[in-house]
Order: C-alpha cells, then structure tokens, then sequence
C-alpha cells in the first residue's frame, strides 16, 4: 500500500500546541511503519486554512494520485474542515479507488455506521472552524 502523507497548519499557535508538521510528518511515518505502508510523498500546507482547496501541497497531492492508494493525515481537521469539501474529497477519493484513513480518528467508511462517524467528525471540524 503506497500512502501519501498530508500535513498542514494554519497559524504559528497551531505549530506551537503539538500540531507542528514535524510532528505530524513523525507520527504519519510510525502508523506507516506499523502498517507496512510505502511513502509515496509527503505533502505539505504551511498557513493554509482548511476551509478551502486552495492549498499549493493539497492541489498537487491530489495531481498525484495516480502515485498512492491511500491517503493518511493525523486528524481530519487537517485536511478539511468544511464538511462539503470533505464530502467531495471523499467522493472523488472513492472514484478514484482511494482510502483514506486518520491516525487519530478510526473509523470504517465502508459500513453505515463508520460514514455516520466521518460525518459527525467533519461537521464538528467545521464547527471549530467556524467559531
């Protein structure tokens, strides 16, 4: 399983707080080791918001994906926080024959109650986010 790697913080106070991309460039490589993943790239967002897809690291991860087969992040909210764009993310990533999986979050998007988990995760995310 080749795994690409998505980091990004928004504000220096989020690098601070353990939310760093060392840190969670670290924590994304012991979960692929873990799971025997390869990988692929690393992709990096440094002061982007995760309210939209507007991000130089997302835009070409996601040119790339004919390079990897599962996308991994430490936490949701670090890929979206806006609960359409993740639902499109995730729809395109399905089309494609992607997964996707959070270090921090488990869930199976394959059984009903595993998609209502995402779900609830993603619109607390953009509630954070909006306030």
């Amino acid at each position: 399983m080749r795994a690409a790697l998505y980091v990004r913080v928004s504000t220096e106070d989020q690098a601070k707080e353990g939310l760093s991309l060392d840190t969670q460039i670290e924590q994304l490589k012991v979960h692929c080791e873990i799971n025997n993943w390869e990988i692929s790239d690393i992709y990096r967002d440094e002061g982007y918001s995760c309210r939209n897809t507007d991000r130089p690291g997302y835009k070409r991860m996601m040119d790339d994906s004919d390079k990897w087969d599962v996308l991994l992040v430490m936490k949701m909210n670090r890929i979206h926080c806006n609960s359409a764009n993740f639902k499109l993310m995730m729809d395109d990533l399905r089309d494609r024959g992607k997964g996707f999986a959070s270090t921090q979050e488990t869930f199976d998007t394959t059984t009903p109650i595993g998609r209502f988990v995402m779900d609830i995760i993603r619109r607390i995310a953009q509630l954070e986010s909006e306030q």
